[in-house]
């Protein structure tokens, strides 16, 4: 009887450690899943503002059309048109030079800092 019950306590306390042991897991996986979720909407979001940014600065320019519905005459682009069209192409590029430089780095720095978060939990 007395041996039942030993073993009837020891299987109670391993069944608690496990329990213990799977929500610290749980816990750790979730905090990592909200970082990398966070993580994903700051480059969806700076991704998604760099396209609105390029669209605008080089937005489709909608025609009028003839009540005839017939195509408009060809004019060729004036010297201030290509001027403004090489202004813009070099303001994207420098923008999307500096969203990839920006974007890197917070990379870095969130890799470095889930280095540091894994080094500190193997210790313990």
């Amino acid at each position: 009887m007395e041996e039942t019950n030993d073993v009837k306590e020891y299987l109670i306390r391993a069944s608690a450690e496990y329990k213990e042991e799977i929500q610290e897991a749980l816990k750790t996986g979730l905090d990592k899943l909200g970082k990398t979720g966070v993580n994903a909407l700051v480059i969806t979001g700076a991704l998604g503002f760099a396209y609105l940014l390029v669209r605008g600065l080089t937005g489709e320019k909608t025609r009028i059309k003839n009540k005839e519905n017939e195509a408009p005459e060809y004019s060729p682009p004036s010297m201030l048109d290509k001027l403004a069209e090489r202004v813009v192409e070099q303001t994207v590029i420098f923008l999307l030079t500096l969203a990839k430089e920006k974007l890197t780095a917070y990379l870095t720095e969130t890799a470095s800092e889930h280095d540091n978060t894994e080094g500190t939990d193997k210790q313990e």
